[in-house]
């Protein structure tokens, strides 16, 4: 049996536009990989994060609206899994972007609490809270939004998003 040596190429050494090749050439769609430290003040790296990928795999004619719906979304869904997710402050949160067929998918992966979706109360808009809207937000401006929880502990937010570029 013949043995094959793979090469490792650390992802933090790569650019965002070779990783994305590298991926695409792979599996046929564009895949790009973030992992922040679970700390709100990472949020402005997620939302440069999917900008970035937009721009970088053609998406860079999808309509401003669009796009910051998909940054407003991942940054609601990485705020919650660092507020009430994430159990230990040492854990990191991987964000991954796809994009295959006409849309768009994010996914957010951490260690922590699972989520159960009926335990979220619908918010209330009399202007009694502060806070309590994200879900809300993500789930109004996605075309879907999944959560999933694994029994080792791995929680998973899948958000998705049908796009059409401008021309």
């Amino acid at each position: 049996m013949e043995s094959r040596k793979r090469s490792i190429i650390p992802i933090f050494s790569l650019s965002l536009d070779l990783l994305t090749t590298l991926l695409h050439a792979e599996n046929h769609h564009v895949q790009s990989i973030l992992s922040i430290s679970n700390d709100l003040n990472e949020l402005s790296k997620v939302r440069a994060f999917l900008r970035r990928f937009c721009n970088e795999t053609a998406l860079d004619r999808l309509d401003e609206s669009v796009l910051n719906e998909l940054e407003l979304a991942a940054n609601e869904a990485v705020a919650n899994a660092i507020r009430h997710g994430v159990s230990s402050s040492d854990e990191e949160i991987r964000i991954e972007a796809f994009f295959e067929e006409g849309r768009i998918e994010i996914r957010i992966t951490y260690q922590g609490v699972p989520f159960d979706r009926n335990a979220v109360p619908e918010p209330d808009f009399d202007g009694s809270r502060n806070g309590g809207f994200g879900l809300y937000i993500m789930e109004s401006i996605m075309d879907e939004v999944s959560h999933t929880c694994e029994e080792s502990g791995t929680s998973r937010i899948d958000l998705m998003k049908q796009i059409r570029c401008l021309s």
